[in-house]
């Protein structure tokens, strides 16, 4: 659907003068992997100013933040600042930057911007004239949420069948291997980085045969500077916690043996957070699916 709509759409009043319009952006971190970008947001809405009859202020962003999550600082700043600074309208190019996860997290955001004196107008909806019209982008909404679940789901069955052919779903490699794609010639798997797997010898070494413990093994590695997988000189004891209990180095790795849950506590954590499900919850055995013969 084009972008833009011809002035005529609009009351008439609003094509006499430009409305104070401040633009809200959102794209989470696993939508930047997919090419998605902020700046494409913004210059889409730009282009759209003139025909909407929009005096555009600056933005109001959350840059790497879920749509599942009510509370997020642009969002609020947004929520905060509509009377002070006499915000007419926020443009947004999709409802779903606005909230995603069900039809009721979008019209209640609608509802609080509405109420501060302000209304959202979507760059892909023509605004609604009546309640009909209304009920016509909730229809929409609704299918277009659907549509995303039954993606992810095709997305999730395909990479179990993946697994279940013994071939490794994606992921960040450990440390000591970087991933080698599937070829015609070659399954896939990880290829062992020379350096780095001396200093896993060396871990397992320390805690098996000097009896480190964990956080001796954490901090001899800072002492002798050994980088980190990110290039750190300042190793976690959680890193090497996790390195000298994954089955990995015994060359077998696992697939769906955790998945990801919302925190049990959420009230207890400080400041905002980027995604809904931040905790990892363990399946039960029988649903890990193990991969041998991974290098």
């Amino acid at each position: 659907m084009n972008d833009s709509f011809a002035g005529r759409d609009y009351p008439e009043e609003s094509q006499s003068r430009k409305r104070r319009s401040a633009p809200y952006l959102r794209i989470s971190n696993k939508e930047k992997e997919g090419g998605q970008s902020i700046e494409i947001q913004l210059e889409r809405i730009k282009e759209a100013a003139e025909e909407r009859r929009w005096e555009l202020l600056d933005p109001y962003i959350d840059d790497g933040y879920s749509g599942e999550l009510l509370e997020r600082p642009g969002i609020d700043r947004l929520l905060d600042e509509i009377e002070q600074k006499r915000i007419e309208v926020v443009p947004i190019t999709e409802p779903d930057r606005l909230a995603r996860g069900g039809l009721h997290l979008q019209k209640l955001l609608e509802e609080e911007i509405k109420e501060r004196g302000a209304l959202v107008e979507y760059l892909s909806l023509r605004p609604a004239k009546n309640e009909d019209e209304q009920l016509g982008h909730d229809i929409r909404g609704v299918v277009s949420g659907w549509e995303r679940s039954k993606i992810k789901r095709r997305t999730m069955r395909g990479k179990l069948k993946k697994a279940r052919s013994g071939f490794i779903v994606g992921g960040k490699a450990p440390y000591g291997f970087h991933y080698l794609a599937k070829t015609e010639q070659t399954p896939g798997g990880y290829e062992p980085i020379e350096e780095e797997v001396h200093w896993v010898k060396e871990m397992f070494r320390w805690y098996a045969w000097e009896n480190l413990s964990v956080e001796g093994v954490t901090e001899r590695l800072t002492e002798k500077k050994v980088p980190t997988q990110s290039g750190n000189r300042l190793w976690r004891t959680s890193t090497v916690h996790h390195i000298l209990t994954n089955e990995t180095y015994a060359g077998i790795a696992y697939y769906n043996r955790r998945r990801s849950v919302p925190p049990k506590n959420p009230r207890g954590l400080t400041g905002y957070r980027r995604l809904k499900n931040t905790s990892r919850q363990t399946r039960a055995p029988l649903d890990y699916i193990s991969i041998e013969n991974i290098v």
